[in-house]
This record gives C-alpha cells, sequence and structure tokens, in this order.
C-alpha cells in the first residue's frame, strides 16, 4: 500500500469514528432501545440504547487501530470497566451482527436518545461468542476536541 492509500484509509476510518460520534449526539443515528424487561428478565431490569456498527476485518484496518485509540486526548474520560447494565447493552448491539472473529466494531451505549454523554467502545471480536474492546465517555463538549486531535493525526 502506498502513502496516499495509507492516507486515504487513515482519513476514511477516523471520519467514521467522528461521525459515529457526532451522529449520537443528532440523533439522526439508529439507536435501538433495549430492555431486560421485555426479554423477560424481571429481576435486573438492564435498559438503554445501542448500536454497533462495523468497522472491518482486523487485516484491512488493523494498522489504524492504534492511531485511533491514541488521537482521543487524555482530556477525554476513558472506560477501564464497564457496569453490568452497560456490558448487557454491549452484547445486545453485538448480537444484531453476525459477527465473526478477528473483526471491528464501534458500540455507542447510552441511557437514552436524550442522553448528554454516551459510551464508545472499539470493539474486537475475538470469537463468535466473545470480544475485547477499549472504550470512552464522551459528551457533545468533547466532539470539537476529538475533531482538533483528528486533524492533528492526519497532518501528521
Amino acid at each position: 500500500m502506498n502513502d496516499k492509500e495509507r492516507t486515504v484509509r487513515i482519513i476514511t476510518f477516523i471520519a467514521v469514528c467522528f461521525c459515529v460520534a457526532s451522529s449520537a449526539f443528532a440523533q439522526n443515528f439508529e439507536l435501538k432501545r433495549y430492555s431486560s424487561i421485555s426479554d423477560g428478565d424481571y429481576q435486573n431490569k438492564f435498559s438503554g440504547v445501542a448500536t454497533a456498527i462495523y468497522i472491518g476485518n482486523v487485516s484491512d484496518v488493523d494498522e489504524h487501530i492504534e492511531l485511533i485509540k491514541s488521537v482521543f486526548p487524555d482530556s477525554i474520560r476513558g472506560v477501564s470497566k464497564l457496569t453490568k447494565n452497560n456490558a448487557w447493552l454491549c452484547k445486545k448491539a453485538m448480537s444484531e451482527w453476525e459477527y465473526q472473529a478477528n473483526e471491528y466494531y464501534f458500540v455507542i451505549l447510552a441511557d437514552s436518545v436524550y442522553s448528554d454523554n454516551f459510551i464508545l467502545l472499539l470493539v474486537t471480536t475475538e470469537s463468535p461468542e466473545n470480544y475485547s474492546w477499549c472504550g470512552w465517555v464522551l459528551t457533545e463538549d468533547d466532539l470539537p476536541i476529538l475533531t482538533e486531535a483528528f486533524e492533528a493525526a492526519v497532518k501528521d
């Protein structure tokens, strides 16, 4: 892959990341409402909105993942552990896909479509039943910060 193709792929990948984040606030994104009660689980009472977006196969986008992770500034809070509710929401969103090992997805989790913050997870599938993730808590105020960080990364 030459430098021009690499730059185009990086810009495309970063644009997808930014669009995912900004779409949640614009409410133009199809966040699906999930409730454990509608699944017959009256004990846990998990609920929220979530969606999973397929990014690509590891072999296609792996070289860009570290760049994406590094672009998030320190001022944006990372997620080190999910609550039981958010872990359940992530599983529900991922279950909408026939995912296989070695794929990347963005997953958005929020309490409702009107939430002032949301969690953005970068999910890596390890098998059809297992995946790992890294994530960030984003607010509308973080979007200009991310834009600047992404622009700086593309210039480098």
